[in-house]
C-alpha cells in the first residue's frame, strides 16, 4: 500500500516542484532510478515537466498527412476559429526526440506500471510481446496505469479478445489521459459492447458521471476477429481522430470529430478491463507508442480589453518569453496597437497585460521567442489572428423578431437578434432564458448594425440568405403569451421581452412579430406587431418599424394606503436627474420606478403638514422621459385616494336599454352611474359591480377591463357599462349618448350587466367593503312611462335620509350616463329646513308630469326630539285615503321624503289639492300630528 501511494504521488509532486521553478530531489532524478523508464534519453527537466502538461483541447499540432504511413487520411482544410492559431506546414513532424513511451512490457511492472500490476503476467504470443490480465474471477475489474503526460500527439496500441465476443461485461476501456484512475477526468477509448454492430468509441471521462462519446471507429469491430490495433490522434486543430484496423487490413479506417473541452491536468495512460468469470485471464495487451507533438502556442485570448491570456501547448522554458518578444499589431495596418506592460507566467499560460485598452476589432498577435522545454529547442516565431470584442450592456443587443406561431410543415421557428450599438460584440456564453428552460447559444460575432438568425431548423434556405444563421436548440414559445431573456456569460440581461394575447390574437401561422421601436423595452407588448405581409422580415429591416408608438401620457395618479402615490404612464419611463416632482408644492421624500412594472412611478408622500388627506392632492411632474428616448414632458393631474363608505352613490341605472329599435339607429347598452360625493378624485381600483348573495352566500361579479386605471374625479360621475367592443368609439354607450372618453368609464367584458326588468340588487363593492347598494324596481318608475325601455332610472336626491328618491330620466335620450341627472334635485328650499317642529314641503304646488321641472314633493318632518315613530300619509281634500309613506319608522331627526303624486297601486293621481298628514308617537312623550295641504297640478 505505501508503495503504490508513493507511486501515485510522485507525478504530483513533480508537477509542483517543475511549476516552482525548483530542482528535483536527487532521489526522483534518472540516475536512482525514481522516474519510469523511457525509450528516449530525455533529461530529468523534461520528464519532470512531462507530469504538467493541463489538458488541451484546440490548436495546431500535428498534421494527419505526417501521423504515420498507412493512416489513409488526408491533411485537415477545415477552417480555423477566432483566436487559434492555423497549422504550419512542419507543424505535424514528430522529431525523434518527440517519442515519450515505448514500451512492450519488459522487466513488467518495474518502475513503470503503477495499479493493479500483480493481474497482469508478460507473455508472448506469436513472436509478439503481449501484457495478458491474469485476473481473480471473484473481482470484475482491473487496472493499470503509467506517466505518459502526452496532451496533444499520438497513441499507438492493440487490444486482443483471447476466445469470446465483447459485451457490456466484458470490454476495455484504454485511458489515453485521465488524472485519476478511481475516478478518471479526461479521455478514453472503449472497445467492446453489446450488440451486433460493434465499434471502438472515443469518450471524454467526467469522473463518476456518465461519459460524453465524442466519436465511433469508422471500422466495425468483427465477433470473428480477436486483435485490433487502434491509433489515436489529436490534432491542433481541435480534432480528435480515431483509426482502428485488424490483421485483415493494411490500413487504418479514420473516423474524427471535434471536441472543446477545456484544458485540464491529466497525466496517465493504462487499460481498465471490466469481465464476467469466465473472461478474468483472456484480456491481452500489446507494446504501447505514445509520441507527442512540440511544443507551439495554442490560443490568445483577451479577458476584457487590456489583458491577453496567451496559451502553449505546454509550459514553455521559464525565462523564454520576454515582454520585448510579443507585439500586438493592427491587421489591417500593421501598427503597434499596444505594449505590455507586465508578463505573468504560470504553466502553460502567460498573462499579458497593456498599458492601454484595445478597441473592438480584428489584431495580430506576433512572439518571437519561446523555447521546448522538453527539448531545448527555439521554436519559430508565430502570429495568431485575435478578435477583441467589446463589453456589451444592457440594451446593445435586441431581440427584434420571433415567430409564436409556427405550425406544421415548412414553417420555421426563429428568433433575430440584432446588434443596435457600434460595437463588435462576440456572443461566447450567451444563453436564451425562458421560464426554467436556459438554451445555450453557439460562439457568434455581431459586428456593429448586423443581425444574426437563431434557429433550430437545418432549412436555412427559408431565410433566403437574410443575414447570418446559427443553429440553435430554440426553445418552444408559447402561441399565445410568453417572456424570454437574453444574457451573456456573466449572467447579464442583455436584454428581454414579453409579448401578450393581445399581440397574438389574429397572428397566423408563419408570422412572425416584430419590434417597433429597438429603442424602446421590448417588455411592453405595445412595442411589437405582426409582419405587416404577413410572412416575417428575418435578417431584413422590420415592417413594424414603420410604426410609430404614441407620445407619453400620464394616465392615473393615486395615493395609496402605505402613503406614496402611485403614477401610472401609459409606456414605460426613465426617472433622473432631469425629472423633477411636486406634491401641493412640495418634493417627495424619495422616488422610484416600480421594478416590477416600468410605466409606474412610486413617490413617497410628504410629512402630512404638507398634505393632510380627504382634500385634493395635486401632483406635477415636469421632464420625466419616455425608456429609450431624449424627449421630456411635463405632467399634471390630482392624485385620487381610496374611497370610504359613505363617499359613492349608485346614481343612474338602465336596465332595459333599446336594441334594434330602427336599422340606422346605434343601440344602448345597460349600465350603471356612479357618484363621487367628495370635493376630491376617488381612486376605483379593486371596485366591481354585484348582485344579492344567493342562498349559499354567492354572488356574482361584473369586473371592469382595466379598473386599475378606474378613478371618478371629485363630484364626478363613473360610468360601469357592458361591450364587447374594445375600441371606445365602437362602444354602444358612445355611439348611443355621444359621451367623451374618460377615467370614470369603465367596460365589463360582455354583452350585457345582466340587469332583469323585474328588478334586482346591485352592489358596489370590493372584496372588503360594500360601499353602496340598490335594490332597485320597475315600480320607480313615473306612472306617465307605459313602455320603460330605452330609459333610466335616475336618483332625485342624493341626501341617504331620503326615500324612495328615484324616478324616470326625463332626457330626450332616455339616460344622462356621466353627466347630472335630469331630475336631480341639487338642495332644499331654505324655507323647508326650519328647526321647529313641524311639517314643510317644497314645491308646493308641484307637476309631477315627467317633464323636469318640480316632479317630486320634498316632504320634511321635523320631531321635537329623538325617539319618536313616523307615521306620514297622503288624503285627498274629501278625506280619502291615498298611500302611505312612511309606516311607523323610527327617526332620530329631521325627516325628507318624497312624494311623486301617486297611490298605493302607483296609478298618478288628478290635479287637486292633497293633504299630508303625519303622525308622531314616542313612548314617553305626548304624541303630535301635523298636517299641510299640497297642490298637485298639471303643466302639459
Amino acid at each position: 500500500m505505501i508503495t503504490y501511494a508513493i507511486r501515485y504521488l510522485i507525478p504530483v509532486i513533480l508537477s509542483i516542484a517543475m511549476t516552482s521553478g525548483q530542482e528535483l530531489p536527487k532521489f526522483l532524478s534518472h540516475e536512482t532510478g525514481g522516474l519510469p523508464h523511457l525509450e528516449s534519453d530525455i533529461d530529468t527537466k523534461v520528464q519532470a515537466f512531462s507530469t504538467h502538461v493541463e489538458l488541451q483541447t484546440t490548436g495546431p499540432l500535428i498534421n494527419t498527412s505526417s501521423v504515420g504511413a498507412d493512416h489513409g487520411m488526408p491533411a485537415s482544410n477545415l477552417p480555423f476559429p477566432i483566436n487559434r492559431a492555423p497549422s504550419t506546414e512542419n507543424a505535424g513532424e514528430i522529431a525523434a526526440d518527440s517519442l515519450v513511451l515505448s514500451n512492450d512490457y519488459t522487466d513488467f511492472p518495474g518502475t513503470f506500471w503503477l495499479g493493479e500490476t500483480i493481474r497482469f503476467t508478460p507473455e508472448t504470443m506469436d513472436g509478439r510481446p503481449m501484457l495478458r490480465q491474469a485476473g481473480n474471477p471473484d473481482d470484475n475489474s482491473h487496472y493499470i496505469y503509467t506517466n505518459s503526460s502526452v496532451y496533444y500527439g499520438r497513441w499507438d496500441f492493440s487490444v486482443r479478445f483471447d476466445g469470446f465476443t465483447t459485451s457490456n461485461q466484458n470490454r476495455v476501456w484504454v485511458w489515453l489521459l485521465v488524472d485519476d484512475p478511481e475516478s478518471p477526468n479526461g479521455y478514453a477509448v472503449r472497445i467492446g459492447e453489446s450488440g451486433g454492430m460493434k465499434f471502438a468509441r472515443l469518450f471524454r471521462m467526467h469522473g463518476p458521471d456518465t461519459p460524453i462519446e465524442l466519436l465511433q471507429s469508422a471500422r466495425v469491430l468483427p465477433d470473428d476477429h480477436q486483435e485490433f490495433r487502434v491509433r489515436v490522434v489529436r490534432n491542433g486543430d481541435g480534432l480528435w481522430r480515431l483509426g482502428v484496423k485488424t490483421s485483415y487490413d493494411t490500413t487504418y479506417q479514420w473516423s474524427e470529430a471535434p471536441d472543446a473541452a477545456p484544458p485540464s491536468f491529466a497525466p496517465f495512460f493504462g487499460f481498465r478491463t471490466a469481465f464476467t468469470r469466465t473472461r478474468a485471464d483472456r484480456f491481452l495487451f500489446g507494446p504501447v507508442t505514445i509520441t507527442r507533438a512540440p511544443l507551439f502556442v495554442h490560443s490568445a485570448r483577451p479577458i476584457g480589453n487590456q489583458i491577453i491570456e496567451i496559451t502553449f501547448s505546454e509550459p514553455p522554458e521559464p525565462g523564454t518569453l520576454n515582454m520585448n518578444d510579443i507585439r500586438i499589431l493592427k491587421s489591417d495596418s500593421g501598427e503597434i496597437a499596444a505594449r505590455a506592460t507586465r508578463i505573468e507566467r504560470t504553466g502553460f499560460r502567460a498573462i499579458l497585460h497593456l498599458e492601454q485598452s484595445l478597441a473592438g476589432g480584428s489584431y495580430r498577435l506576433e512572439i518571437d521567442r519561446y523555447t521546448d522545454v522538453r527539448t531545448g529547442k527555439s521554436m519559430p516565431a508565430t502570429t495568431l489572428p485575435m478578435m477583441i470584442f467589446d463589453e456589451v450592456e444592457t440594451g446593445d443587443v435586441r431581440i427584434n423578431e420571433i415567430t409564436p406561431k409556427t405550425g406544421t410543415g415548412e414553417l420555421v421557428p426563429f428568433i433575430e437578434l440584432y446588434n443596435r450599438s457600434e460595437k463588435l460584440i462576440n456572443a461566447s456564453g450567451w444563453k436564451l432564458r425562458r421560464q426554467q428552460l436556459i438554451t445555450d447559444i453557439p460562439d457568434f460575432t455581431l459586428e456593429p448594425g448586423a443581425m444574426v438568425i437563431l434557429t433550430r431548423s437545418q432549412n436555412v434556405p427559408f431565410f433566403a440568405d437574410q443575414g447570418s444563421v446559427v443553429t440553435v436548440s430554440l426553445p418552444t414559445l408559447s402561441r399565445v403569451q410568453d417572456t424570454i431573456w437574453l444574457q451573456d456569460d456573466r449572467g447579464l440581461t442583455i436584454d428581454s421581452i414579453a409579448y401578450h394575447r393581445t399581440n397574438t390574437v389574429g397572428l397566423a401561422d408563419g408570422q412572425s412579430l416584430e419590434r417597433i421601436n429597438a429603442s424602446y423595452s421590448g417588455l411592453d407588448a405595445r412595442n411589437w406587431l405582426g409582419n405587416q405581409n404577413g410572412f416575417h422580415s428575418a435578417g431584413l429591416t422590420n415592417t413594424a418599424s414603420q410604426r410609430t408608438l404614441p407620445d407619453l401620457s400620464l394616465l392615473n395618479a393615486v395615493l395609496r394606503p402605505d402613503k406614496h402615490i402611485e403614477a401610472t404612464f401609459n409606456l414605460f419611463i426613465q426617472n433622473d436627474s432631469g425629472t423633477e416632482l411636486h406634491i401641493n408644492g412640495n418634493e417627495p421624500t424619495s422616488i422610484r420606478i416600480d421594478p416590477e412594472k416600468s410605466n409606474i412611478l412610486l413617490l413617497e408622500v410628504p410629512d402630512e403638514s404638507h398634505w393632510p388627506g380627504n382634500t385634493p392632492g395635486m401632483l406635477e411632474i415636469t421632464g420625466v422621459r419616455r425608456y429609450g428616448d431624449a424627449r421630456r414632458y411635463d405632467f399634471s393631474m390630482e392624485a385620487a385616494q381610496p374611497p370610504e363608505p359613505g363617499d359613492l352613490l349608485i346614481n343612474e341605472i338602465l336596465y332595459q336599454p333599446l336594441q334594434g329599435r330602427y336599422n340606422t339607429h346605434p343601440d344602448q347598452s345597460e349600465f350603471v352611474e356612479i357618484l363621487n360625493q367628495r370635493s376630491y378624485a376617488l381612486d376605483m381600483q379593486g371596485l366591481f359591480l354585484a348582485d344579492t348573495p344567493d342562498r349559499d352566500g354567492q354572488i356574482r361579479t361584473w369586473d371592469p377591463v382595466g379598473s386599475h386605471l378606474w378613478r371618478i374625479q371629485a363630484n364626478g360621475f363613473g360610468v360601469v357599462h357592458a361591450d364587447t367592443a374594445t375600441n371606445w368609439q365602437g362602444t354602444r354607450i358612445a355611439s348611443f349618448f355621444g359621451i367623451p372618453d374618460h377615467g370614470g368609464i369603465v367596460r365589463v367584458d360582455r354583452s350585457t350587466l345582466g340587469l332583469t326588468s323585474s328588478g334586482r340588487g346591485v352592489y358596489l363593492r370590493n372584496h372588503e367593503t360594500i360601499f353602496d347598494s340598490v335594490y332597485y324596481s320597475p315600480d320607480w318608475h313615473h306612472p306617465y312611462v307605459y313602455d320603460p325601455r330605452g330609459r333610466s332610472l335616475e336618483r332625485v336626491y342624493t341626501a341617504p335620509e331620503v326615500t324612495a328618491s328615484w324616478g324616470t330620466s326625463a332626457a330626450s335620450s332616455g339616460a344622462t350616463p356621466s353627466e347630472t341627472n335630469s331630475i336631480a334635485l341639487q338642495k332644499l328650499n331654505p324655507q323647508v329646513g326650519a328647526a321647529e317642529p313641524g311639517l314643510k314641503i317644497d314645491p308646493n304646488p308641484y307637476s309631477p308630469d315627467l317633464d323636469g321641472h318640480e316632479d317630486h314633493a320634498v316632504i320634511q318632518i321635523q320631531p321635537p326630539g329623538i325617539g319618536y315613530l313616523l307615521r306620514l300619509q297622503i288624503f285627498d281634500r274629501y278625506g280619502r285615503y291615498i298611500t302611505t309613506l312612511v309606516d311607523d319608522e323610527l327617526v332620530g331627526g329631521s325627516y325628507q321624503t318624497l312624494w311623486r303624486g301617486t297611490d298605493r297601486q302607483n296609478i298618478l293621481q288628478p290635479t287637486g289639492v292633497y293633504i299630508v298628514y303625519a303622525e308622531l308617537h314616542h313612548p314617553e312623550k305626548p304624541g303630535m300630528h301635523f298636517k299641510e295641504p299640497l297642490v298637485l297640478v298639471r303643466r302639459r
